[in-house]
């Protein structure tokens, strides 16, 4: 049975090019989790469409996300992972354009988790500034 991919090619060029975007604008823009997620999303579904396909299946292994105080610096790694999957998919490389997508949704979940941090840091700030003032 032949597997084909020429549909997740295509949205993982979408995928890019939405990426992209987001990317050469974060210097005077940068992208908030709400912009990335729809982006996370769809190369989760990627990643699973093409891994059910293809038949494979890996083992559950707990991979520590990389953490960082800019998570913008982690787009750029998505999109790389994004191009390789294209080449990959291009070249019929299956199994490689599968963990390229894979390492692209590693650094957006990487981006919305550091994200998440930020807003938990803040939240937590001005819970104990608002303690410290009403006990005054």
């Amino acid at each position: 049975m032949t597997v084909t991919s020429d549909d997740i090619l295509d949205e993982v060029k979408v995928v890019q090019l939405s990426l992209s975007k987001l990317v050469g604008a974060a210097a005077k823009n940068p992208p908030g989790a709400d912009e990335i997620w729809p982006l996370y999303a769809r190369t989760e579904r990627l990643a699973a469409v093409l891994k059910f396909r293809l038949g494979v299946e890996r083992p559950g292994v707990f991979l520590e996300l990389p953490r960082s105080e800019n998570p913008e610096e982690f787009l750029p790694l998505a999109l790389a992972g994004l191009g390789d999957a294209t080449e990959s998919l291009t070249e019929k490389e299956l199994l490689q354009g599968l963990e390229s997508i894979r390492t692209a949704r590693t650094y957006l979940r990487a981006f919305l988790a550091e994200k998440h941090r930020e807003r938990m840091r803040v939240r937590r700030k001005a819970a104990a500034a608002k303690r410290t003032s009403s006990s005054s």
